[in-house]
């Protein structure tokens, strides 16, 4: 039977591992509300009472691979006295406080400690479901979602979403690429509906829209420009069609087939175990995890928790499930296993309570997020990652050295302001006949403009003007390949090129022939930097017509 983390022959930065608090004593809820960005997780946690009322900072010590506490943020009398909801981005975050609004959280670059920033404006409700995503938060109600940019006279306001008549209310908001306010609307014959409002690029919000059919949504995800929906015992997947502006169905996904006469289901157990309520679905680097249930329908079943990837011809794939019980490995045999799902870099943050009859408390497990060993070396492709033995640029949790198409040179480039070494990533179809390739860069510096260039040459040139190489000498170098891209806070970069075509720099267009090898390289403007520009590593692709 699959393992969620391939225990047996992981190493100890891939073994699972509690996420425990050292100081505060760990509540029932501990694990309800919690969020994470890479190797960095915040929880929610009760400090006196009932109450969520403190966030826990955790960190992955890169020696011991264990989840350190490294700072506590209680609440203040000024922001109330519940959390309600928490995003992570960066080197930013947003908790939601219910009536009482939403705070964001600024994290030092020198200390490394967090602090309080600013209040985000909000008007009284229940619930407040937050969003980060760079410099854009988004607050949310029942009633509306407000969108905000951080400027330095504070947070403006660029868009607002009200529910409509006939919604039973704002299931909740995600910010991304695309800006997602959800809602369930009724009708006028009681089916329900899901209608998404969406964000195109920069700061415009397009009219709600319906997605598929009437269906009654329990959980979703959002990722890049995907939208997993579950709804009852299946999962559909939607991609953004930027052509018509809509969210199109592109995957229908059912439960796995029965392991050793133990069916699966996508649906809460029946008895006992996982609340309807708190089903959770989690989109991130190019995988979505769920919980559901494994067992005989007609007795009590255990919880279980399912993850799916992408492959490399963007589609999902089943890739493991862990079925609460022995298998589960303490102590994170208890009930509720996966009650709550937060992901985060190559990690999967499993909340659980203890068994029932005991006092309560909640626990977190961490795990890595997939198994797959795309490259047969006998660790898998998530403990790869973590312990920097691999890349993946593209975010999809398969290994680039599996996927990604030409021959890679001038590597590493030279570090630039951030710190890292900017990196190349090609992947598609190398054929003239067929033409999609996705170009990515990442570890570039935030706030920057940058561009992917092209050239038939491949000579190393070094300029004191610039930092860094350019690997594309002997021949002419042709810019914007994609167009410019500002350069994403977390220092990546994208664009897909659905046409055989290279743009001249003169308003021309220069084919690419079956037989041509090209080289590509990223060019960008590092503003905290001298000299003020610098270069990725660079790859060379050769293309055949089919």
């Amino acid at each position: 039977m699959l393992a969620l983390l391939a225990l047996t022959l992981a190493q100890s930065p891939c073994s699972p591992s509690e996420v425990i608090p050292s100081t505060l004593a760990q509540s029932a809820q501990y694990g309800e509300i919690m969020a994470a960005d890479g190797d960095r997780l915040m929880v929610a946690e009760a400090s006196t009472g009932p109450v969520l009322d403190t966030v826990l900072v955790f960190e992955r010590d890169l020696a011991s691979a264990a989840w350190v506490k490294v700072q506590a943020l209680p609440l203040t009398a000024a922001q109330g006295v519940s959390l309600t909801d928490l995003d992570l981005d960066g080197d930013r975050a947003v908790a939601g406080m219910g009536v009482d609004g939403a705070w964001s959280l600024l994290r030092d670059s020198v200390t490394g400690l967090w602090t309080w920033e600013t209040e985000i404006p909000n008007s009284s409700g229940a619930r407040c479901w937050v969003a980060a995503f760079g410099n854009d938060v988004a607050v949310a109600n029942a009633n509306f979602a407000r969108c905000y940019r951080r400027s330095p006279q504070g947070w403006a306001l660029f868009g607002t979403v009200n529910a409509s008549s006939q919604a039973s209310g704002i299931l909740g908001v995600e910010l991304g690429l695309r800006f997602l306010v959800l809602e369930v609307d009724t009708g006028i014959d009681n089916t329900s509906r899901l209608r998404a409002s969406t964000r195109v690029p920069g700061p415009s919000l397009l009219a709600p829209q319906f997605v598929g059919p009437p269906i009654n949504p329990t959980c979703w995800g959002v990722d890049d420009d995907r939208l997993v929906l579950k709804s009852d015992d299946l999962v559909s997947v939607y991609s953004w069609r930027a052509l018509s502006a809509t969210w199109g169905l592109v995957q229908l996904i059912s439960p796995p087939p029965p392991s050793g006469g133990q069916p699966y289901s996508f649906e809460p157990p029946s008895v006992g175990g996982i609340p309807s309520s708190a089903v959770t679905l989690d989109a991130a680097n190019g995988a979505f995890v769920l919980s559901g249930s494994a067992g005989v329908t007609t007795a009590s079943t255990d919880p279980a928790v399912f993850t799916y990837r992408l492959n490399p011809f963007n589609v999902y794939e089943f890739d493991s499930v862990l079925v609460q019980g022995p298998s589960a490995g303490a102590p994170f045999d208890n009930d509720d296993l996966g009650w709550n799902i937060e992901v985060g870099g190559q990690h999967v943050f499993l909340a659980s309570r203890a068994p029932s009859g005991t006092p309560p408390s909640g626990r977190l497990a961490a795990r890595v997020l997939v198994e797959g060993d795309c490259d047969q070396n006998g660790v898998g492709d998530s403990c790869d990652l973590i312990l920097g033995n691999a890349f993946d640029v593209n975010r999809n949790s398969l290994l680039d050295s599996c996927e990604e198409i030409g021959v890679r040179y001038c590597s590493p480039a030279t570090a630039n302001s951030s710190g890292q070494s900017a990196r190349i990533g090609i992947f598609g179809r190398p054929t003239t006949a067929l033409f999609l390739i996705n170009l990515y860069a990442e570890g570039l510096p935030s706030g920057g403009l940058g561009t992917f260039m092209a050239s038939r040459g491949n000579q190393v040139v070094t300029n004191p003007l610039y930092t860094g190489n350019l690997c594309l000498g002997g021949a002419p170098v042709y810019r914007n390949l994609g167009g410019r891209q500002v350069i994403t806070a977390d220092g990546r970069a994208r664009a897909l090129v659905n046409r055989p075509l290279v743009p001249d720099g003169t308003g021309g267009l220069l084919p690419i022939l079956p037989g041509d090898t090209w080289y590509f390289q990223y060019w960008f403007f590092d503003p905290a930097a001298t000299p003020s520009t610098g270069f990725s590593d660079a790859i060379g692709v050769t293309f055949t017509q089919f």
